[in-house]
């Protein structure tokens, strides 16, 4: 049985794979939403001083 055995771990290998892609691109967007909103809160403390906002600049 070595073509089912090479088979079966082509497909573990591609599954296993396909679960690491996964888990960093989870990873990832984790770690870029997380800096997208510490920069989000750092602009609005450093622009919110004496009621002038960064959604003001913006908008």
């Amino acid at each position: 049985m070595p073509a089912f055995a090479f088979l079966f771990l082509s497909f573990l290998f591609l599954f296993f794979s396909f679960l690491f892609f996964f888990f960093c691109v989870c990873l990832c967007l984790l770690w870029f939403t997380l800096l997208v909103g510490i920069i989000i809160h750092w602009a609005s403390d450093y622009f919110c001083t004496g009621g002038w906002c960064f959604a003001n600049v913006h908008s």
